[in-house]
């Protein structure tokens, strides 16, 4: 495959910030140095490279338990359990700024005393790669969208603690899709040469469960309700349509207010369990994920794999994660949203084509598919010095 070509000059630019052949090429393990080399490994193929197992410990540092927050976690649960078997897991959760006064300092000296092997930072507790040795370490970055919702001092300190100095310190960079490898690239020139891109893979338990459309009173799935969801020109594109409205996630006093003035049949759920999620798929005629920023997109590919059709946004990642098999729309435009809906619910050849192409696209997105990508990042960097 031409991906693969041309690969041991490639990873050792992206091992190093100053690239230094003696002190990586004993080190480089050709499966992942070649998957590597075009600087992503998100599309290498639709089966993961064989791999000899032999020991090897991985540490996963992760976040403690946020209600609402779970979906960083479920991603490396999965990779955890399609990596080699006799390799070693184990999972440090570190505090935020959420959990302590003292977060900092606790999260520090925990992820120090616990270190391993390899140590793989694998979301929202990037800090901790102060306590990490460099070469050994790998940081994985969902998205930046906080970083841009901060403003004046809060700011300068989650970027110099969550970004600056965490991704100065780990000797690869992983990227979720290839609009948040840009966003850090751009932010961060210095990264260039450090990051790749490894797709999430589809949580377990999201399994093609047919259902018949009702076409005269759809059930509409809403995954999420921050900000950047666009929840409000969803109420607005669906105000006088017959249908019923599954909101996950907290709902605010405006948002509330705003359902019940459009005269909108809605049901909120919080706080809800992974069988719960599964199930509120399980039971949507159609799910709707208009988002105007995101890191992925983890909803389009749970739906899909459900076997449930989806309007996404235009914008990038959801349109790359969602392939052939979703229908793509304007965000900002409320009559846009609207159309989409309608045709949906009214074309059901059209549904029947966008739930057989979204079966067909979750296909890249495996759990063993992308456990393999990490086993061979992994795999190099213990045999980094």
């Amino acid at each position: 495959m031409p991906i693969l070509e041309g690969y041991r000059h490639s990873f050792l630019k992206i091992l190093s910030p100053k690239p230094n052949p003696s002190r990586f090429l004993g080190c480089m393990n050709s499966g992942v140095s070649r998957a590597l080399a075009s600087g992503h490994m998100m599309l290498c193929g639709s089966t993961a490279l064989q791999l000899r197992n032999s020991d090897m410990q991985i540490v996963h540092f992760e976040r403690e338990p946020i209600p609402e927050n779970h979906s960083i976690e479920r991603v490396f649960e999965v990779v955890r359990g399609a990596l080699p078997g006799d390799w070693e897991r184990k999972v440090v959760h570190c505090p935020t700024p959420h959990h302590s006064v003292f977060w900092l300092i606790k999260g520090i000296l925990h992820a120090w005393a616990e270190k391993g092997e390899v140590n793989h930072i694998v979301g929202d507790v990037h800090y901790v790669a102060l306590a990490l040795p460099k070469s050994k370490c790998i940081l994985t970055v969902h998205d930046l969208n906080h970083l841009y919702d901060l403003k004046g001092l809060r700011r300068i300190l989650y970027r110099l603690l969550y970004f600056s100095i965490p991704l100065r310190r780990c000797a690869v960079i992983t990227a979720i899709s290839e609009v948040t490898r840009d966003l850090i690239v751009k932010e961060f020139p210095f990264t260039s040469n450090r990051i790749i891109v490894i797709a999430d893979p589809l949580p377990r338990g999201y399994e093609y469960r047919p259902k018949s459309f009702n076409s005269d009173y759809p059930w509409i799935l809403q995954v999420g309700t921050a900000p950047h969801k666009n929840v409000g020109r969803l109420v607005q594109a669906l105000s006088g349509l017959p249908c019923k409205l599954h909101m996950i996630g907290l709902l605010n006093n405006e948002t509330r207010r705003s359902l019940e003035s459009s005269r909108i049949d809605f049901e909120n759920s919080v706080n809800i369990t992974d069988a719960e999620m599964v199930d509120a798929y399980e039971r949507a005629d159609l799910v709707i994920f208009v988002s105007l920023a995101e890191g992925f997109g983890m909803p389009i590919i749970e739906a899909q794999a459900v076997g449930r059709p989806v309007i996404v946004s235009n914008l990038s990642p959801m349109k790359e994660v969602a392939g052939e098999g979703a229908l793509a729309v304007d965000p900002f435009d409320i009559e846009a949203i609207r159309s989409a809906i309608r045709t949906v619910i009214e074309d059901g050849q059209l549904r029947h084509r966008m739930i057989a192409a979204g079966l067909e696209n979750v296909k890249r997105f495996n759990a063993e598919v992308v456990a393999g990508q990490y086993a061979q990042l992994y795999r190099s960097i213990a045999k980094c010095k």
